[in-house]
């Protein structure tokens, strides 16, 4: 991708990151359940269902060995679990919206951001969409350059580009989060997970770099 675009406008952004959380099904575990408040089937320990439900997305074995991959699908109307002992420095108003997630069979291999776009790794963010429009593309220079492992273990030089394609309950104002897939390593220097250390970003306008990342992040459902 072109590192020149047709215009960008300068932003000052802090960033955490998420990923994948891989479990293993359990007898009589805490269930995932789906918008209606049915059982989807695998059940896990409580500190692998609240990290599930924090970051909005799980793999879990079938007896197979195939990987399905679980998506955040709402809310329900009360607590299922209390994850406080897991996440206390959690404000009580996440908290408590991590306690009612449910969930749904994601036909796409690392889940579902939103709008049904798939989530790919080293390239969405979750962003605030009252400052970032969801399917707006952000460039980093600090990105630029730095060397990533993509979970079929190829290593790839980052562009410094990325795509806003899911959102957070914790994400507000200029906090973004950048997904890493699998991977619990962060290989970005500007992602610290602290406010106090903000970074220079660009929203880009640039309609062939939108387009390829668009393209990138269309769901395996999508016509």
């Amino acid at each position: 991708m072109p590192v020149n675009s047709l215009s960008a406008t300068p932003l000052s952004l802090w960033a955490t990151y998420y990923h994948i959380h891989r479990a293993q099904s359990i007898s009589n575990g805490e269930p995932l359940l789906n918008k209606q408040g049915q059982p989807l089937g695998p059940t896990l320990t409580t500190q692998d269902w609240c990290r599930s439900a924090l970051e909005g997305t799980v793999q879990i074995a079938d007896a197979s060995g195939f990987q399905i991959t679980y998506n955040f699908a709402g809310r329900g109307a009360d607590a299922q679990v209390d994850c406080s002992a897991f996440f206390p420095k959690l404000s009580a108003n996440v908290l408590e919206k991590v306690n009612r997630v449910r969930f749904i069979a994601s036909a796409a291999l690392y889940g579902h951001g939103t709008e049904g776009m798939a989530l790919v790794p080293y390239r969405t963010i979750a962003v605030d969409r009252t400052q970032i429009p969801i399917g707006s593309v952000i460039y980093i220079p600090q990105a630029r350059g730095r060397t990533v492992t993509l979970p079929t273990g190829d290593r790839v030089i980052h562009d410094g580009y990325f795509f806003a394609a899911d959102v957070g309950s914790a994400i507000q104002g200029n906090h973004i989060d950048v997904f890493l897939g699998t991977s619990r390593h962060n290989p970005f220097p500007f992602i610290t997970s602290t406010p106090n250390h903000p970074f220079q970003a660009f929203l880009v306008q640039d309609p062939q770099i939108a387009q390829a990342l668009h393209q990138l992040h269309r769901s395996p459902t999508t016509k």
